[in-house]
């Protein structure tokens, strides 16, 4: 009977270091989705970045095209050119064009 309680203990410690053998595994899989999580997520975000960098330099692009046609559009109001209604219209034209096509 003395060696039934060591037996015990023995089947306990053994049936403990199991499950903590499959948590070990569980944690692993877990910090191997985290990791993939934060790689996919900072692959995203510098995307991110890229977009929002290339649409900042897009908008500047346009808004220095709207700009140029602004300043031809009031030398044309202030011209006694008797065409300038007609271009005026041609000018007005580019720029819709320009803000629904991306260029002037």
């Amino acid at each position: 009977m003395a060696d039934e309680p060591d037996n015990l203990v023995l089947v306990l410690l053994r049936e403990i270091r199991g499950q903590v053998g499959a948590l070990d595994t569980k944690i692993d899989g877990l910090t191997n989705r985290v990791d993939s999580i934060e790689t996919k997520l900072t692959l995203r975000m510098d995307e991110l970045e890229a977009s929002v960098s290339r649409l900042g330099h897009a908008v500047s692009g346009l808004a220095d095209s709207i700009d140029v046609v602004m300043k031809q559009l009031r030398v044309l109001l202030s011209s006694d050119d008797p065409d300038r209604l007609s271009k005026l219209e041609q000018r007005l034209s580019a720029l819709e064009r320009a803000m629904v096509g991306g260029k002037a």
